[in-house]
Formats: C-alpha cells, structure tokens, sequence
C-alpha cells in the first residue's frame, strides 16, 4: 500500500512533467478588418517531428481551401527547436497573408495534418474603405487600344502611393490571352504627381506587347502587394484591359517597321585623308519593339570607299513627349580609296505608317566628303 506521502511526491512529479503531446493550432492577428486589407494567419504545430510544408511537391498544408474567400500571398514556413524544460521540443510555422475577396462573415476552415485539426476561425470582413485620397492606388492600361499585326503598344502599370513603403512587390507577371505575341518587360520608371491636392510617388511598370496574330489580346494585370513603414498591409487588386488587332494590309512586305523611324548620322569634323578610316555613327530611334531593329542598316553599294558597321547597340529610351522609344546605335568606318571628292549612299528605311494605313520611307542624306591625299603614315 503507497503512504500518503510517497502518493503526494508522485503527483508532484507527474504534474511537474511536460506533457509532449503534439498540437495543431491556428491564429490570426485580427479579426476585423476592411475589403483589401490583410489578415496574417500563423498555423503552428508543436512538439511533432512532422513539418509544416505548404508548398513544393508533397505540401502538407492545403491551402486552396481558402481561395473561395480570399487571395493568398507568399506562405513563409520556419522550423526551430526549444532545448528548454516546460516549452515544448518543436515548433513549424507557416504564416500567410490573406486578403479577403468580399465583404461579410468569413470562416477560415480547419486544416488538418498528422492526424491533427487546427480551430476554424470565424471573421468580420467590412466592405473597402471609400477614400477621396487613399495612401495608394493603381492606374492601368494600354497605349492605344487597336493596332495593327506587328505594331508594338505598351501595357502599363503605375503605383501611386503618398506614405513610405516598406515593400512593394507584383503579385505575379503580366498575363495574356492569347499567348502568341512577343512579350517583352520594360525597366521600372519613377515620377512624382499631384492629384487632388497630394503629392504621389509613381513607379510605372511596363510591358512591350506585339500582337503576331488579327484577334483581341486580353490583358490581365498582376495584383500588387504593399506593407507601408507603419506595417499596415495592402494588396492592390488585378485590373483587365483588351486590346483589338487588325490585319496589314494585302502586300505589306514581313519585317518592316511598324512605326516612323527617326534616323541621325554623326561624323567627325576636319580633315579627311584616303585609306585612313573615318568614324560613321548611325542611330535609329523607332516606336517598335527591340528586337524589331534591324541588324544592319541597307546601305546602297559605294564605289571609292570601304564601310564597316559592328552589330548594334540596342537600348530603351523615352522622348520629351513621353514616347518609349527602341534605339539602335550603329557604329562604323568609312575607308576612303582614294583622295578627292566621296559622296556616301543615302539610307532609305521602309516603314509601315499606322494612321494611315501604308508602307512610307524615312530618308537619311548620305554627306560628301572632302578626301586629301594619304600620307607617308597613311
């Protein structure tokens, strides 16, 4: 028979001993909040060799029983280990951001992993907040809304926000229907602009779009996902725009430019002197796609010279007006073979002309050169 007091000692150790069973539980940081705000879920499991994995190819964590209700950020899972007494062996985490789709009583359902049930937690959704100046909001859309096959337009999509942001990410890329179109993304560009008395910082993302097909394009922006410096959290919603095609013409010729190309030519001044080479840079600014630039410029045959071009340098430039322009630098030589008078070829670019609707030709005049005679060096 166990005394009274070795009983007592035993129930003292027994309840002093951590209890390592393990636990499935959900949180979140709050439970009431407006439409495009976000709610932070944290699901924990405790004192469990199994770990939380939501994504990859074998997930534990479904989370696609939440996407009737809301959109998903990017789930962080994170695993320690605690080496002291009375505090649990092993915690994994996954949080994930969550933005409510509508307004009104959403559940957030129970997850179950390793024979284990989180809580279903219940929340209040109020609808968006109506904001004559909101800290952030987006603009989106396309640089004209027909075009021909071939001709390239910009999709774009500006962030205004008037508070510091501690991050500021797309929610994905820019998605188009159909997919058989040159897709190309722009650099970032940063402005500033005052609406309705604010001052906004604006980042514009950009997209290079070249329909290679005569049906509408629809163009599905990416969301943008904010947290400010004060930590509050935004997600910006998607935004959809269409753009329709038309067919070129009968007897439109493959490859020209779609779009007036802009051509200028730069030589050095002084003295020439035959078979020595001459610096010839050639830049042509167009409001096509890149890679619609030619590789060489169709120069005519020169009699009484030699020219070299190396492959040219391609880049983005924007214009006073604001036009996106393709530019491609063609730096070359001339080698006169002989001394007297040289006249260089002109450049004749064809170029499909969008408003009205047919082939036109831009024209670049070829100098004349004053050729002295060689040297001893030469």
């Amino acid at each position: 028979m166990v005394s009274r007091a070795l009983l007592a000692v035993l129930c003292g150790l027994l309840a002093g001993a951590p209890a390592w069973a393990a636990t499935l539980s959900a949180h979140v940081d709050r439970k009431t909040l407006y439409v495009g705000e976000a709610v932070q879920l944290t699901l924990s499991l405790v004192n469990s060799d199994t770990r939380l994995r939501a994504e990859g190819l074998n997930p534990n964590v479904d989370l696609s029983i939440l996407t009737a209700d809301f959109d998903l950020g990017v789930p962080r899972a994170s695993h320690r280990f605690n080496i002291y007494r009375n505090r649990g062996r092993s915690t994994s985490e996954i949080q994930v951001a969550l933005f409510p789709r509508h307004a009104g009583a959403l559940r957030i359902p129970p997850f179950q992993v390793a024979g284990l049930q989180s809580q279903a937690i219940d929340l209040k959704v109020l609808p968006a907040r109506t904001e004559k100046n909101p800290v952030a909001f987006l603009r989106s859309g396309l640089s004209q809304e027909k075009a021909w096959v071939g001709e390239r337009v910009i999709a774009y999509l500006d962030l205004y926000h008037r508070v510091t942001l501690k991050s500021a990410r797309l929610g994905g890329g820019l998605d188009t229907e159909p997919l058989r179109l040159e897709l190309t993304p722009l650099p970032q560009q940063e402005r500033s602009a005052t609406i309705d008395g604010m001052e906004y910082k604006v980042t514009r993302s950009a997209w290079s779009i070249t329909p290679v097909t005569a049906e509408p394009v629809h163009v599905a922006f990416p969301d943008v996902w904010l947290e400010t410096a004060a930590g509050e959290r935004i997600r910006l919603p998607f935004t959809e725009a269409v753009l329709q095609v038309r067919a070129l013409p009968a007897g439109i010729p493959a490859g020209i430019l779609m779009g007036r190309p802009r051509l200028q030519q730069e030589l050095p001044a002084g003295q020439h002197l035959a078979h020595q080479p001459i610096p010839w840079r050639v830049t042509l600014r167009a409001p096509v796609a890149l890679q619609s630039l030619p590789s060489r410029l169709p120069f005519a045959e020169i009699h009484g010279a030699k020219i070299y071009f190396d492959a040219p340098q391609r880049r983005w430039e924007e214009d006073p007006q604001g036009t996106l322009l393709a530019v491609a630098r063609y730096n070359g030589y001339i080698i006169p073979l002989a001394e007297g008078r040289l006249a260089l070829p002109d450049l004749t670019l064809p170029y499909f002309d969008a408003r009205q609707g047919r082939v036109r030709a831009a024209r670049l005049e070829g100098p004349v050169l004053e050729i002295s005679p060689a040297t001893d060096n030469s």
